[in-house]
């Protein structure tokens, strides 16, 4: 079975260890979907990183043709999407895969066929990026971690990475052909939730949740004909996630399924083949990520513009330690932005600033007690702040 809810899922695959260093890559959030890059056979492919497939990968067209040892079994895979669409795909292997220079044996996946169910707005993936899904980490050990944005694979040999998750938590869970199933509750019932690390939002079968919880209205827009209500459920003792009610197909099994609120607070790791999910909580970390975007500056050339504020990673109000924002174009209307990281949880002030060569020009007073810009970075393990300026004052 494939899904998605705002991005996709799916993937199959045989592994084989040969002990070498574990395989570090970025996750890069592109329109919303957790993307990672990795060099397969010598070639560079994007992913979709989806642990709600229980397939190896899912190739593009335009990735299929960069591998002329690819090969075709002859065979299509049937899956069905959580509108209750059925699709097929053709089987490919690859006799020898190597990743990243991660030796990989007999790798069996499948060429892409676009799939998924959409809520809201711009919650489709890229119809033309290939799919990563769970059955790429068969043999191997695993972590997924949102909150450092990367993506670690070692060998099943490997016994270092077993150090960096000493401590972790084990948690209980099923695998199926619809990924790896974890139980989630609340003082009324169980939920079995498959989790899907590119999912925007989280889902809970509609029936279920009106026989079993008390289902409360929300204020998302779902998409047409979509009434939007939600349940509370967490982990034991874990933090609490909303799931919103929706009419998934007989065919899925699971109760429904939790997306990236889930990643975000939690650090995952896998062994599949020893049975094996640990977790930590991402609520301990020294800097978060805050993205300052400020437009209409009034671009003179040669113009620079920069943010400066009251933490030290902010430049402490000193113009000599600014930070510059870099322009998305040319002109007087264009973004200028940059990511800086501040710490977790706390108030902060700034202004933005800009200098043409003469002298630094500050912006004007705002309304605020202080007169400054005034906001409030996440606390750690949620998703990234944007602080949106629609005009230099």
């Amino acid at each position: 079975m494939k899904k998605s809810i705002g991005f996709l899922i799916l993937a199959l695959t045989y592994l084989q260890s040969f002990g070498v260093e574990p395989v570090v890559v970025p996750i890069v959030f592109t329109s919303g979907a957790p993307v990672v890059n990795l060099t397969l056979n010598g070639k560079t492919i994007l992913f979709t990183l989806d642990t709600g497939s229980s397939r190896a990968f899912h190739l593009s067209k335009a990735a299929a043709k960069q591998f002329p040892e690819l090969k075709y079994t002859g065979s299509k895979a049937k899956s069905f999407d959580l509108g209750g669409n059925m699709q097929e795909s053709a089987e490919v292997f690859f006799d020898q895969l190597s990743v990243d220079g991660m030796k990989f044996g007999k790798t069996t996946g499948v060429t892409l066929t676009p799939w998924g169910l959409a809520l809201g707005k711009g919650s489709q993936l890229d119809p033309e990026l290939s799919i990563l899904g769970l059955g790429f980490f068969d043999n191997k050990k695993v972590i997924i971690d949102y909150g450092s944005n990367t993506l670690t694979i070692a060998d099943e040999d490997d016994t270092t990475i077993m150090q960096r998750v000493s401590g972790w938590s084990s948690v209980p869970f099923d695998k199926s052909d619809e990924g790896l199933v974890l139980v989630f509750t609340n003082d009324k019932a169980n939920y079995r939730l498959v989790i899907d690390s590119p999912s925007t939002m989280s889902v809970v079968k509609t029936k279920v949740a009106e026989e079993r919880d008390v289902v409360q209205p929300c204020d998302v827009n779902l998409g047409p004909k979509q009434t939007c209500r939600t349940i509370s459920v967490s982990l034991q003792s874990g933090r609490e996630i909303k799931p919103f009610l929706l009419d998934l197909p007989l065919k899925f099994a699971a109760d429904g399924l939790v997306g990236q609120e889930f990643f975000f607070q939690y650090a995952i790791f896998l062994d599949i083949t020893n049975h094996t999910v640990l977790l930590k909580s991402n609520t301990d970390c020294s800097t978060v990520p805050v993205t300052f975007r400020v437009r209409n500056v009034g671009f003179v050339s040669g113009q620079k513009v920069y943010v400066n504020g009251d933490q030290q990673a902010l430049g402490n109000w000193d113009p000599t330690a600014v930070n510059q924002l870099k322009p998305d174009d040319n002109g007087a209307s264009v973004t200028w932005s940059n990511t800086l990281y501040l710490p977790p949880a706390t108030a902060i002030q700034f202004k933005y600033m800009k200098h043409d060569g003469s002298g630094y020009v500050w912006e004007a007073d705002l309304s605020t007690n202080s007169g400054n810009r005034q906001a409030r970075t996440q606390a750690c393990g949620a998703p990234a702040l944007v602080l949106d300026a629609v005009n230099f004052q």
